[in-house]
């Protein structure tokens, strides 16, 4: 996973389909599965920590944007 949108493919695979129309939620929601997953164990660590630092950089260009 490079970007947001290789993180939705990834979260494709899973069966996750996320979109609303405000992207703030949008990656909230994301955040949330994909935190679901880890709990459950069907994603490793490794997957976990670059899905969440991707989330990250999203919400913080969204903020910045305003």
């Amino acid at each position: 996973m490079i970007n947001f949108y290789d993180l939705q493919q990834f979260l494709k695979s899973f069966g996750i389909i996320i979109y609303m129309k405000d992207r703030k939620h949008t990656l909230s929601m994301v955040e949330y599965e994909v935190r679901e997953l880890k709990r459950l164990e069907l994603i490793s660590k490794e997957d976990f920590i670059r899905a969440i630092a991707i989330i990250k950089h999203e919400m913080n260009y969204e903020l910045a944007k305003g």
